[in-house]
């Protein structure tokens, strides 16, 4: 008897070993000897038990395979994530300290050029101010010249008075009073 691969899964579903074992045939005039076809079946009993005692234990290891088979996955996912958020924190932590690098040196950057705008600055102020004095002491000196030659016209034109020059009728410096005019000598002073 030929079947298809379907039909025998359904047939194997369907006969147990112990139903092979334990069936009975009626006889004929004709038919097999009795004792091959009871060692055949015996055969065939034998082998379908084994077969299910197989897919029996593969039934029960199965889920616990799956089970370890899918713990295994979700530790190597588990590991993966790890690495890759590890990386993801590295990589992270790597150019937060470059960009805080960056920053620090621009600051600085920033810090010395103001600095040095500012000693710029100062430096040209101190030369406006260094021009300032110069010009105020030229200013002064030149203040002080005029000064010097108008007093010195001044004290010319008191000395070349004919009111101070000696005349007979003026008096002696011993006989002025206290409140009368300056002399020579006083105006110098």
């Amino acid at each position: 008897m030929k079947s298809k691969g379907t039909k025998r899964i359904s047939v194997v579903n369907e006969i147990s070993s112990a139903e092979i074992l334990h069936r009975n045939f009626s006889t004929s005039m004709l038919g097999y000897q009795k004792k091959e076809v009871e060692e055949f079946l015996e055969k065939i009993a034998a082998y379908i038990e084994e077969l299910e005692k197989k897919l029996l234990l593969s039934v029960k290891q199965k889920p616990a395979r799956q089970s370890e088979e899918s713990e295994k996955e979700d530790y190597s996912r588990r590991e993966e994530l790890i690495g890759k958020t590890l990386l993801m924190a590295e990589k992270t932590k790597e150019e937060l300290l470059t960009n805080a690098q960056k920053e620090a040196d621009n600051i600085i950057k920033e810090a010395e050029l103001h600095g040095k705008k500012m000693v710029t600055e100062a430096k040209k102020h101190v030369s406006i101010l260094e021009h300032e004095i110069l010009n105020l002491e030229e200013r002064k000196r030149m203040f002080l010249l005029r000064f010097k030659a108008e007093m010195e016209a001044l004290l010319e034109k008191i000395r070349d008075d004919d009111l101070l020059l000696n005349r007979d009728d003026t008096p002696e410096p011993e006989e002025r009073e206290e409140g009368d005019a300056v002399g020579e000598k006083d105006i110098q002073q």
